[in-house]
Parts: C-alpha cells; sequence; structure tokens
C-alpha cells in the first residue's frame, strides 16, 4: 500500500543556484567618458564624488575656493603647533617660576 505513505504534498526538488562573483579579479577600467552636464552656459563634471565645474565663472570661483582651502588646513596645522609650543612654554615656567633655565635646579 504505498499510497498511504506517499506524500502528496511534497514540493519538487530544484537544481541549486549557480553562486555569483562580485569580487571579479580584474582591474576597473577608468571610464573614457565622464559625465559633463550642461546648464545655461555652465557646465560641470563629476570627478571623483564631487561636480567641478568646467567652464564659466563658476570654474574660477572653485579654483580660488580649492586655494582658499588649502592655505586654511595649513593655519589650522600652523596654529596648533604654536598651540603645543605654548602649552610647553607655560609647562616649563610653571616648574621653573625663576626664569633660570639654564641651572639644573629651579
Amino acid at each position: 500500500m504505498p499510497f498511504l505513505f506517499s506524500n502528496k504534498f511534497q514540493l519538487p526538488r530544484h537544481p541549486p543556484r549557480k553562486k555569483l562573483n562580485f569580487h571579479s579579479e580584474r582591474e576597473p577600467r577608468p571610464k573614457d567618458h565622464p559625465v559633463v552636464v550642461q546648464l545655461d552656459g555652465e557646465a560641470a563634471e563629476f570627478v571623483r564624488g564631487k561636480w567641478i565645474p568646467v567652464s564659466g565663472l563658476a570654474r574660477d570661483l572653485y579654483q580660488k575656493c580649492e586655494v582658499l582651502q588649502q592655505n586654511s588646513q595649513q593655519l589650522k596645522k600652523e596654529n596648533n603647533l604654536l598651540k603645543l609650543k605654548i602649552d610647553i612654554l607655560l609647562d616649563m615656567e610653571f616648574w621653573c617660576p625663576s626664569g633660570n633655565l639654564k641651572t639644573e635646579t629651579c
């Protein structure tokens, strides 16, 4: 009596799916044609995650802004160095309040 022990509701078996390889071994190639958008006579290009103006007045302003940002970063580094020097001098004054730093005992 195979009818009594058969399972009518058993789902059919499908073959396993192929695994996708998302980590390809080839190197990504740079795009030959970057994305360029032109609006009202101003053109912008998408490079490394930023929109960079290519032509027009915005290009000059962008370049000036880049120079100012670089100067700002340099001045911040210099300011941090000067703060550190002041802290060191204040510590030296705290440990030698007489001002005579040439002697071994203050």
